[in-house]
């Protein structure tokens, strides 16, 4: 059976909407394991070994968080630097991550359109996320399409 792990870096859970539901059913659906990241890790200050060791104990890995500025809220960045070690996740004796899986599922403030080559940003959603996918490459891991939620466009 496929252990996953969801790695969840909202900042504000009080606030959020979406990711605040998308945890409520991780939870429900009872055989995933949700990690908050930001509850976990008030300070800011990531355990890297005990973080790596979550990571080798599952065979999916999905990051779950909001578009912040393009990209992963603050501390997910932070974790990524703290578990993408080498000699652990790539390079020389790094197979850690090799052959598990990885995806993300993230949320936008910005509906759909905004994120085409002629929308607001004039880049697509898969444009912003191609850190993630080269992440999984580069420590080979299998990469999952992006699943994405956008805010719809108002009717007027």
């Amino acid at each position: 059976m496929t252990r996953t792990l969801v790695i969840l870096a909202h900042p504000d859970m009080g606030r959020s909407r979406i990711s605040r539901r998308w945890a409520e059913a991780i939870r429900a659906a009872g055989d995933i394991t949700l990690h908050n990241l930001y509850a976990r890790n008030p300070e800011g200050q990531i355990d890297g070994e005990a973080e790596r060791q979550l990571v080798a104990d599952h065979d999916r890995i999905v990051l779950q968080f909001p578009l912040t500025w393009y990209s992963c809220p603050p501390l997910l960045s932070v974790w990524k630097t703290e578990i993408m070690k080498r000699g652990w996740a790539y390079g020389p004796g790094g197979r850690a991550l090799r052959l598990k899986t990885l995806g993300i599922a993230f949320s936008t403030g910005s509906n759909g359109r905004d994120y085409q080559p002629d929308g607001r940003y004039g880049r697509t959603l898969d444009e912003l996320t191609v850190p993630f996918e080269l992440m999984a490459v580069h420590t080979g891991m299998h990469y999952l399409p992006p699943f994405t939620l956008t805010r719809r466009a108002r009717m007027r």
